[in-house]
């Protein structure tokens, strides 16, 4: 596990996992303002590269309470 604490405050934590013998997974948890919709695109951009290889991307938010975003993506010599 990482805490990283922001300039504002904020703490990031990032953690990593085995799911399966085959696939592996990030997590970052914020304890930020919450993800809005409709501005920038860095979510829609990080969904593209991950779905190149042959993984998946999953946000969830609330206003002012926590982000969680899970990446999850197959071991090296594993992708299709």
């Amino acid at each position: 596990i990482l805490e990283k604490h922001g300039d504002r405050g904020g703490t990031i934590h990032v953690t990593t996992a085995k799911v399966t013998s085959d696939t592996v997974e990030i997590e970052f948890i914020d304890n930020g303002t919450g993800l809005t919709k409709g501005i920038g695109m860095g979510l829609a951009i990080s969904t593209g590269i991950i779905q190149e290889f042959s993984g998946t991307i999953t946000a969830e938010s609330l206003p002012e309470q926590d982000t969680r975003i899970r990446i999850r993506l197959p071991k090296a010599g594993n992708v299709t």
